[in-house]
């Protein structure tokens, strides 16, 4: 399976979604911010953020992110993000979506 970053701000959605992704045979990396993971160095396959999330910075993670979004504004994938996920998505929307983004 693969090593997938959650980067989203809502404590309460990215326990639940690190508890997915674990579920599915991944190996999680949740925080909050961008600014974590790219001060440890973490190194994976994908990365899921809310584009909601302060501070951007996705782009600089060197690996393929999908984003999440709720928002309207967000009617289109924004540079540097390879998919976008609508909230609220079913769990076999997120499996199909890292199936296209992983090895």
């Amino acid at each position: 399976m693969a090593r997938i970053m959650v980067v989203e701000n809502d404590d309460r959605l990215r326990e639940l979604l690190q508890r997915q992704l674990a579920k599915l045979g991944h190996e999680v990396f949740a925080v909050a911010d961008v600014a974590p993971a790219l001060s440890c160095g973490w190194t994976g396959e994908l990365a899921i953020v809310h584009l909601g999330v302060p501070g951007g910075g996705w782009e600089r993670l060197g690996i393929p992110v999908v984003g999440t979004s709720g928002e309207p504004r967000h009617p289109s994938v924004p540079p540097g993000v390879v998919d976008l996920l609508r909230k609220p998505y079913t769990l076999a929307e997120l499996g199909e979506v890292i199936g296209r983004h992983t090895r």
